[in-house]
């Protein structure tokens, strides 16, 4: 990514240059925006939110699987082989989007799952139409245009990603939020733990047992027990290998076989780092956030029949099934959560990507996401002299305050760490 900064730079240079003016490295050209296609890393979005601040905007285009899989297979369809099968070209396509993802294999690959939720606006990626109006909605809005004012489903992900910030739990921040279909606030939920007689514990508690205090998480202490418990098994039956026990007891084998292994280590060393016995979530304290939410409601008799969830983050497993017992009708999600099995155990009662009438729809959220709610959406008086405003400044103007232009300087900065990067892998080589 340093080095599409480093482009940037020298397209405003060479801007300057054909108009004959002196060649400045920190000139800052008025009136224009620098289009990066794609980002497929989260770090490529911290660093230029990092150089950039909030004249960064990241767009994240959304299709569902079905979509995004023929689109691709139309492309592929246009360069390979007429004689090529179908099933060829499906199986390469949905390779592609597998490899964009998440690439395992490779540090330094694709990992566009992470980084997909980091937008400051949600589309569709599909339909031209849609993709056309929703993209001049969002810069009309950060342009600062009067009339426009929050969707309920922006609402309705805020008051989620609000409720999210409340947790201290050690793994992540999740919130969710439950809205009657017209848009009323039932209830809202965080990941935190659950304290006697009710509710969750709030920081200033008395009373104050949350992770955070006691300081550790149990899940992560009781997923290796049951890894431990199931080697000294096996060890008793003699079922492991000579290299294995040579390790040592089955505390050190856990500890070698689930920690991720350095460069260098024996083979079977982290054998077992991103096993599905080591995603378990069952043993922690923190209640789900939508479990929070759905408990809270009923606690103060609030009815959650027909009911629309809002979350930060894709409803595990357990959730889920609470969720559809508990008669909510739709979900909106943002962040992906790839260790959930809802698919897979609900596929009768959950329609991942669609709309249904027999079945709840869990629908990816489209929408100017939270991260930017309150930039956008936090405005003055609108009118002057009696006069509603079209513009809250008066004419076009982006709704961020600039305090000083200090990307230019963060710019060059990142350069010259991608020039010594280079320098190691190349001494010989000149300058970028």
């Amino acid at each position: 990514m340093r080095f599409a900064i480093n482009g940037i730079r020298r397209h405003r240079s060479e801007a300057v240059l054909e108009i004959d003016e002196e060649p400045p490295e920190e000139r800052v050209q008025a009136g224009t925006a620098y289009v990066i296609r794609q980002l497929k890393r989260p770090e490529e979005v911290h660093l230029l939110r990092k150089v950039y601040g909030k004249q960064f905007v990241l767009i994240s285009a959304y299709g569902s699987s079905e979509d995004r899989k023929r689109t691709i297979e139309k492309a592929l369809r246009r360069t390979l082989p007429l004689d090529r099968p179908d099933h060829e070209i499906g199986a390469l396509a949905e390779e592609l989007i597998h490899r964009d993802q998440h690439e395992e294999v490779d540090d330094h690959g694709q990992h566009l799952r992470d980084t997909f939720h980091l937008a400051d606006v949600f589309i569709d990626g599909i339909s031209a139409g849609n993709m056309k109006s929703m993209v001049s909605r969002f810069i009309d809005a950060f342009f600062g245009r009067a009339d426009i004012a929050p969707t309920r489903w922006e609402y309705g992900m805020y008051a989620a990603k609000s409720a999210s910030l409340r947790s201290s739990d050690l793994s992540r921040q999740v919130g969710a939020a439950i809205f009657t279909s017209e848009g009323e606030l039932i209830s809202q939920g965080c990941n935190e733990v659950p304290k006697a007689f009710g509710g969750t514990y709030w920081d200033g508690d008395e009373q104050d047992y949350r992770d955070v205090k006691l300081g550790h998480d149990p899940n992560d202490l009781i997923k290796k027990e049951v890894v431990r418990d199931l080697l000294e098994r096996l060890l008793r039956g003699g079922m492991l290998s000579e290299s294995a026990i040579q390790i040592g007891g089955a505390a050190a084998i856990v500890d070698a076989f689930t920690k991720g292994a350095a460069a260098g280590a024996p083979a079977g060393y982290g054998c077992l780092d991103g096993a599905a016995v080591m995603e378990l979530t069952e043993y922690g304290r923190v209640v789900h956030a939508e479990m929070g939410a759905i408990c809270d409601a009923a606690r103060l008799g609030r009815a959650l029949k027909g009911s629309v969830l809002f979350c930060t983050t894709f409803p595990c497993h357990n959730c889920t099934k609470h969720l559809l017992s508990a008669g909510i009708s739709r979900v909106i999600y943002m962040e992906p959560y790839p260790k959930s099995k809802a698919k897979e155990l609900h596929e009768h009662e959950i329609e991942i990507e669609k709309t249904s009438n027999t079945r709840v729809s869990f629908l990816p959220f489209l929408g100017i996401s939270p991260v930017r709610y309150r930039d956008i959406f936090q405005k003055g008086k609108r009118k002057k002299e009696g006069a509603a405003l079209s513009w809250m400044a008066g004419a076009p103007r982006p709704l961020i305050d600039i305090a000083a232009i200090t990307y230019v300087d963060l710019e060059a900065f990142e350069i010259r760490k991608l020039d010594a990067k280079l320098k190691k892998i190349d001494p010989a080589s000149s300058e970028i």
